[in-house]
This record gives structure tokens, sequence and C-alpha cells, in this order.
């Protein structure tokens, strides 16, 4: 790379950073591709929303041609589909293929080129204006997250003699990726400013119904629409695009069902009506006076309180109650002598249960089972007061616990006037058993460890009754292999009751 070169990089990447004009913006990205590589024409387009690539700017130097940013004519030319009619990727045209799988494309020549684009609208091109398009380079526009904003195409390399067309060479193609990285970031920065600028007046929105008030908040948003099991990346675009959509309204108050509105067509519109029938079920839930009540039942070490929390947070849930405490809430209230198997651990319950003699009469995995169901009775009266009381106060909570065995949990969702979500979950082998107790001896030293460890065998039995269980009493289990996977899973299960009940 000569100096002059490296000069002309410094003062396009000086001019972007200090742009404040979106026109000026643009055209100063395109001009700076186009000048480090004396191409003779090229576009920048944008991705849209709605996944398609609109025309910002295009320049051709030999048939003086210039419409968008500064110029007077503007871009008339639709914007180009990602996807064709069937929804599949659109892998014909080469700034769409560049898009879609965020790579940069060089073609030497497109007249006799062996790659398998279609290159008949840019001969359509040439014939109407007498031009010839040869050499070809798209380069994909990606944020600091790795998202395409945009693509450059760049068309005809000229030689030093200022005619001959030439290849787009690697090093002129690296040169365009570096801008284009730059040029994303601007572009990233400028809408930034402008959204941040848009949300000085701060836009407020009021509840018709209760007559609260509350402020946007596009992360707030992002975070209600991940609990109708959207991934991460789709609810944070779809809450920047309900964002940018009030920017572009300029209103100072919405109503939260006109909110509710803006959210449910951008989710029709991006992600299927099917998806966005998500939100309608959700408000039509939280308005039918209805809790709801999530059951995480589980082995010991199948991760249910760390799961249980992460669900709280996602679905604004204020009340966990982990079975283990009202066990000792219990063993204050009752004696040893007078209910010896609650004041066990749920696996070793058996000893309490059965004397010598009657325990030679059982096999030891019966012997576990009934323990741990002597114990479970016992716990299950305290669960069934707090489901009791959720529901008369009409305030959702999450029980998690191992004496949240299936039969109990299938009582509950028959019974119960609450929307009663019951989930178990599981670890598919004893090595992930272990590892989780000798991590948790690292986090939680106090918790009996080493004897959980010395009993995985015996845990072990007692998660294939569950499971056994469950099966016959149709309760979703979840192999907890990644708690996020874990708890998408579970936002998944949640919503299809939700659309069963409403």
């Amino acid at each position: 790379m000569d100096v002059e070169t490296i000069e002309k990089l410094n003062e396009i990447g000086v001019a972007l950073s200090s742009e404040r004009n979106i026109a000026y913006l643009l055209e100063r990205i395109l001009k700076g591709a186009k000048d480090i590589t004396n191409a003779d024409a090229g576009s920048l387009y944008s991705l849209t929303e709605d996944d398609r690539l609109r025309f910002e700017i295009v320049l051709n130097d030999t048939l003086g041609l210039a419409m968008g940013g500064r110029a007077a004519a503007e871009v008339c030319w639709a914007p180009i589909p990602l996807h064709d009619e069937t929804g599949c990727p659109n892998t014909r045209l080469i700034v769409v293929y560049a898009v879609n799988h965020n790579v940069t494309v060089n073609i030497p020549d497109a007249y006799k080129s062996t790659e398998k684009f279609d290159f008949s609208g840019t001969r359509a091109f040439d014939r109407e204006f007498g031009y010839q398009s040869r050499s070809l380079l798209a380069v994909p526009l990606t944020d600091s997250e790795n998202r395409v904003i945009g693509v450059f195409q760049l068309i005809n390399a000229k030689g030093c003699a200022g005619s001959e067309i030439m290849p787009f060479s690697r090093e002129q193609q690296r040169l365009v990726e570096s801008l284009a990285s730059q040029a994303a970031v601007a572009l990233t920065s400028y809408r930034l400013a402008q959204d941040q600028a848009g949300f000085r007046a701060v836009i407020s929105i009021f509840n018709e119904h209760t007559g609260e008030r509350d402020l946007f908040s596009a992360p707030h948003l992002a975070a209600r629409l991940e609990a109708y099991a959207l991934s991460k990346k789709a609810a944070r675009e779809i809450s920047q695009q309900v964002q940018r959509r009030l920017l572009e309204c300029k209103q100072a108050e919405i109503s939260v069902d006109e909110l509710d509105q803006l959210t449910h067509d951008a989710l029709s519109k991006g992600l299927g009506a099917k998806i966005a029938r998500r939100l309608l079920v959700w408000k039509q839930f939280r308005q039918s006076g209805r809790p709801l009540i999530l059951l995480i039942g589980g082995a010991t070490g199948t991760g249910k309180s760390t799961v249980a929390a992460e669900l709280a947070r996602r679905l604004e849930i204020e009340r966990i109650h982990s079975t283990d405490t009202l066990r000792e809430v219990m063993r204050l209230m009752v004696s040893e002598s007078i209910a010896p198997a609650l004041h066990c651990s749920s696996y070793s319950a058996w000893k309490a249960v059965f004397d010598g003699h009657a325990a030679s009469r059982l096999d030891n995995n019966a012997l576990i089972i009934e323990g741990y169901r002597a114990q479970a009775g016992s716990v299950t009266a305290a669960i069934d007061g707090v489901i009791k009381r959720a529901t008369e106060e009409n305030v959702s909570c999450i029980i998690e616990g191992v004496h949240l065995y299936p039969s109990y949990q299938q009582r509950i969702q028959a019974q119960s006037e609450a929307v009663v979500v019951p989930i178990m979950l599981a670890v598919p082998d004893r090595l992930r058993f272990k590892s989780y107790f000798k991590s948790r001896a690292r986090k939680a030293p106090a918790r009996d460890t080493e004897n959980h460890l010395r009993q995985v065998d015996t845990i072990w039995q007692l998660q294939a009754y569950f499971l056994s269980e469950a099966e016959r009493c149709r309760i979703p289990v979840i192999p907890n292999l990644n708690q996020l996977q874990t708890v998408r899973q579970i936002l998944g299960i949640v919503t299809e009751i939700l659309e069963q009940a409403f």
C-alpha cells in the first residue's frame, strides 16, 4: 500500500467520524470506496427493516450519473428483496448474496464469469445506456455485532492510464473491506446519535386502563419480547424497529394499546403472524385476572434454582418458592419423632420410613422411591398453601424443587384456577451431575456437596423415576444442558399453554 493510499484512507476515516449530515455521510462512504480502487462506478445500498436492499446512492463517472446523496436526482429504482417468492434466500444477485452470506464477492469479468450469478439486470442496464459492466466488487457493511447494515457495489476498476478496465485486486478488496468497517461504525454511530437526540424529548407511555404512566425503553421492550420465547437478537431488532417508528412519528405520548399495536405490526412483518399472535395471547392473559404458576421439578443437581431465577427475571415474577425452604419451615414445626422422613434428604428418606425387616423385602430402587414419596407427600401440603394464596391474590409465582413429582404437578394443573405450567428438568449423564456438584462446592461450600457426590447413583435412580412418571403424566422434560436454551424452551412451553388457554 503506497503512502498516497494510506493518506487517502486516513482522510476518509476522519471525514466519516466528523460528518453529521446523512446524505453527505453516505456519499463520502461511496466516493471513498471509488477513490481507493479507482472504480468508474458504484452503488451503496442500505438494509431495510423488511429485509430489502434500498439504493441510497448511485454514481457513474462515464455516464455522468449521480443519484441519491447530495444529488438533486433521487434513486428511482425499486429495492431488491433478500428472499425470493418462496421465502428462500436470493443467491442469484451478487449484492444480495454478499448480504445474505456476509461475504465479499469479487467478479473479474461479468461477461466471462462462470459463477452462478444472474447478470441479466446488469446487461440490460448496459444495453440501455451503452455501458459495459466488467469487473464487479460487492462488500457488505457490518456493525460491531457483525450484523449486515448495507453493502457496496463497485464497478470497473480502472488501470493507471484511466481507460483500461481491470479486475479488482486482492489489495483493493482488502482496502474496501477496511473502509466498509469504518463506514459501518460511522453509520451506526450516526443512527444511534439520531435515536438519542430524538429521545431527549421523552416519549411517555400511558395505560388507559389503570391511568399509570411510564417511559418508553427499547431494552425494556426487548426484555419483554424475550419472555415470548424470542431470541435475544430477534427481540432486540424488533424493539429497535418500534423505537425508530416512534421517532418517525414524533409523538411525545403513546398509549399502551398503541404501543402493543406497533409491536404487533413489527412482529408480524418481521417474524410472521404466528409469532405476532404471542403478544396478543400474553396481553389477554395479563388482563384475565389469572396468575401464572410455574412448577419446576427435577432431581437434586439439575439446576432448578438457577433456571427459576432467570425465568423470574424474564417474566418479571417477584415470587420464587423453593420446596427445600418449605421443607425447612415444616421441620421447625413438626418434630423428627412425628415425621422422621421430613428430616432426611429426599434421596435417603427411606432410612426413616423402613426398619431393617421391611427394607429387606424391597429392592433398592423401590426403597428410594417410597422414601422420597413419603417426604414429598408432607411437603406438598405446604406447596398447596403457597399455590392457594397465589391464586387468591392473583400473583404469579415460580415454585422449584425436588418435591414437585410429576403426578402432583399433573393434579395441580388440572385443579387450579391459575395457569399452571409443569416442567421437569433433567441432566442426561452422571458426569454432568458430578461436575455440577463440584461447581456448587466452589460457589456454596456450606451445602452438603460431598454427600451429594457420594449419592450420585441414588440421585440418578430418583431422576429415572421422575422421567418415567413425567412421560406417563405428559409433563414436559427438558435436558438442562445450556441454561439459556433451557429458559427459552420453557418460555416456549409457557407460551404454548397460554395459546391453548386464550
